[in-house]
């Protein structure tokens, strides 16, 4: 009776033994705990986000491959990586159309010499610009901008310069 009450005591102990951690594991899940945090940090993706996703993706590849299958998280990660992608790509298309309506605008103002119209004239002149500035300015990629672009062109080539009302 006595073995039995040893062993069950012994088996008992055994097991919450082999429950405590020791120091290489703690420090195994201490590594895979802060990716999980860092991961966590990044929260809502914004253009701001790039260092905290890189800091999370650098701390994850240092990982053991072992570690890293205890990471939870990965997926919010890949996800942070794939939005903060997006947002660079959008970001900079946005500049590229900010960058062709500038350019659209510049070449619209200089199309044209005022100096070679009449001044009832410049007055149409100066509204198809306007109007074609306007245009270049509601368009919503760069395809519009151009096309808006040429028919302002057009409608500014309808008008009569000094020349041309001179001949007639």
């Amino acid at each position: 009776k006595d073995k039995g009450a040893v062993a069950a005591a012994l088996a008992k102990a055994k097991t919450a033994i082999d429950k405590i951690k020791t120091d290489a594991q703690l420090t195994v899940q201490d590594e895979v705990d802060e990716v999980v945090e860092m991961i966590d940090a990044i929260g809502e993706v914004t253009l701001e986000s790039g260092e905290a996703i890189r800091a999370a993706r650098a701390a994850y590849e240092a990982l053991t491959d072992d570690q890293k299958k205890l990471v939870e998280n990965y997926e919010t990660l890949t996800a942070a990586e794939d939005a903060y992608a997006q947002l660079l790509d959008e970001k900079e298309a946005a500049e590229e159309l900010a960058a062709a309506k500038v350019s659209a605008k510049a070449e619209l103002a200089s199309y044209k010499d005022p100096a070679n119209y009449r001044d009832a004239e410049k007055a149409d002149l100066k509204a198809a610009i306007e109007a074609g500035k306007a245009a270049i300015d509601a368009a919503k990629d760069k395809g519009a901008v151009a096309e808006a672009l040429a028919k302002a062109k057009a409608a500014i080539d309808k008008i009569k310069t000094d020349a041309q009302l001179t001949v007639q």
